[in-house]
């Protein structure tokens, strides 16, 4: 009788594809069925994400340990997977090119890995410009690791493509660069750029006479844009704590003191029109 019954979804899917750690095979095949159509323009995007420390055993092999999809035995468990996003730039898809069980991965493992999927891509005449990752520091050291440069008065940020040398541009996310922003001034409290001061302290005072006064001036602000750290992964809170609505209310308690504050907050206004954020 059990033997009729039929397979479950997960079965099916198990059998079908390989779902284990490192670069996906069926990806790279279902992407060149793509080109049958038209050529297609990728961007590539890198993140990195925390997993529960675990280990299961599935029959075969322990999963939960370290694992870069290659044949090596390792009995460190993963506190990470690091994840490959092919985003069509000419099309409306996207799918995971593969993912990786980590613990640390250094800037060369990184830089290698994803000097593979360029060349996997290339190979099935797929053409990718341009990368996107978060602001870690592990990313920027990728790529200067394949050749690109984020020195002010040297700028150059995109790298030569291993096959083509064709520029492949890198963006950081801009919705994590955000964060990144306000989680700064929120603990380094004041930013000296030039012996200009961006003062955090103006936000907290506009808050606090918000909270004493009754009244919002429009700008959105609560407690929880200042008590941010249980949501650090919350884009809009910081959206609207850099918003342009507090460089309109800022003037109206403040003179000179919050001069080079509301200048930083327009920079920024601009910035999240520009990335649409």
């Amino acid at each position: 009788m059990m033997n009729g019954m039929p397979e479950s979804v997960k079965d099916i899917v198990n059998r079908q594809f390989n779902g284990k750690p490192g670069l996906t095979a069926e990806a790279f095949h279902a992407i060149k069925m793509k080109t049958t159509e038209k050529d297609i323009i990728l961007n590539i995007v890198i993140d990195e994400m925390s997993i529960c420390q675990q280990l299961e055993w599935n029959g075969e092999t322990y999963i939960g340990l370290v694992d870069f999809g290659t044949a090596l035995e390792t009995q460190t468990e993963a506190t990470n997977a690091l994840v490959f996003m092919a985003v069509a730039l000419n099309a409306h898809w996207k799918i995971p090119l593969g993912y990786f069980f980590i613990q640390s991965c250094t800037a060369t493992e990184r830089a290698n890995l994803l000097k593979t999927c360029l060349e996997l891509l290339y190979a099935r005449n797929v053409h990718c410009y341009s990368i996107t990752f978060d602001g870690a520091v592990i990313n920027t050291s990728m790529a200067k690791h394949l050749g690109a440069i984020y020195d002010v008065d040297n700028l150059q940020p995109w790298f030569p493509h291993p096959i083509t040398s064709e520029k492949v541009y890198t963006f950081w996310d801009p919705s994590h660069m955000l964060k990144l922003c306000r989680n700064t001034r929120g603990d380094w409290k004041m930013v000296k750029h030039h012996n200009k001061l961006i003062k955090w302290s103006l936000l907290e005072n506009l808050q606090h006479l918000h909270k004493e006064e009754g009244l919002h001036a429009a700008t959105k602000r609560t407690a929880r844009h200042l008590n941010f750290q249980s949501e650090k992964m919350q884009v809009r809170l910081a959206a609207q704590t850099l918003s342009n609505t507090h460089v309109i209310a800022l003037p109206m308690h403040y003179s000179f003191a919050r001069r080079w504050t509301v200048r930083f907050l327009k920079m920024l206004k601009k910035l999240q029109y520009f990335v649409k954020i």
